[in-house]
């Protein structure tokens, strides 16, 4: 199915609101934590959802969702980076989970290994990024799949009203 600028356009729109509200969403709980304890000056214990896992956590359900919505629209996967986001999804995918799930053994267990707090950090930001990053293609990917609906005399009108303002 071939897709106009507008529907382009309008794929790009959604796919950006969709990510927006999802990273938001899924921070938003560290964000609120963060406020109060800086609130109460506890600035110090700030980086512990990093050191805990729980970042690793967030990566974890954003690039799963991104692996579903990808796997889903495989047959659209077209450019090298595309390809390389969908393969390397369920490698990262398992990475974060295994880190959570072995910070979180560690802490429930009382094991008193050290866990180097810069490959946690590195770990989990870059985690992170590509799970947005990837996210995002695959949002991307969907709106291609699904196309909107484009209202013809909607668009008309703005030309019109483009036209007019330009006349002025």
């Amino acid at each position: 199915m071939k897709i106009n600028k507008h529907q382009e356009e309008d794929i790009k729109i959604k796919a950006n609101k969709v990510l927006f509200n999802t990273v938001f969403g899924t921070v938003l709980p560290v964000i609120i934590g963060a406020t109060i304890l800086i609130l109460f000056s506890q600035y110090q214990k700030f980086t512990s959802f990093i050191e805990d896992g729980t970042f690793c956590l967030f990566s974890a359900s954003l690039i799963t969702t991104a692996m579903y919505i990808m796997d889903d629209n495989a047959e659209l996967i077209r450019t090298k980076w595309d390809k390389f986001l969908h393969q390397s999804s369920k490698p990262l995918w398992i990475i974060v989970a295994t880190i959570f799930g072995l910070l979180f053994a560690k802490e429930q267990l009382a094991i008193t290994i050290e866990v180097n707090g810069a490959f946690l950090w590195i770990i989990s930001i870059l985690a992170f990024l590509i799970s947005i990053i990837t996210l995002h293609r695959a949002l991307l990917l969907e709106g291609k799949a699904n196309p909107p609906s484009i209202d013809a005399k909607k668009i008309a009108s703005q030309g019109v009203g483009e036209i007019l303002d330009n006349l002025e």
